[in-house]
């Protein structure tokens, strides 16, 4: 779809742009260079949450060179377990599982975390 003018904006299928539309071609022409300030060190996770919600990242960090990254050692956040249930138990979980259309764990897990909570 062509750029169009509508007032002082451009634009761009869904995007809008104020002035005229960029007719650079090549990637390095996109990005403009600016000076990025020192990333800060922060004593506790609230600290920096409370800074990054005043602040752009895009003034600490140049996003263009960001690459993916797998962290292949992270714990998993669940733990297996093994349980030895008289058969009518499971049987009857299945078919109240199956009466809410959910899955059978995801209703043990959310009635053994009601029982343990509410003691």
């Amino acid at each position: 779809m062509p750029p169009r003018k509508k007032g002082n904006a451009w634009h761009f299928g869904m995007k809008e742009h104020v002035g005229p539309p960029s007719t650079c071609t090549k990637k390095s022409e996109l990005s403009i260079s600016k000076r990025l300030e020192p990333v800060l060190d922060f004593e506790c996770e609230a600290e920096e949450r409370a800074f990054w919600e005043q602040h752009d990242s895009t003034d600490y960090l140049d996003w263009t060179k960001v690459r993916n990254v797998v962290l292949p050692n992270l714990k998993q956040t669940t733990k297996t377990i093994s349980l030895r249930l008289p058969q009518h138990l499971p049987d009857s979980l299945k078919a109240a599982a199956n009466a809410r259309d959910v899955p059978y764990q995801s209703l043990s897990k959310v009635w053994l975390q009601e029982k343990v909570h509410n003691k």
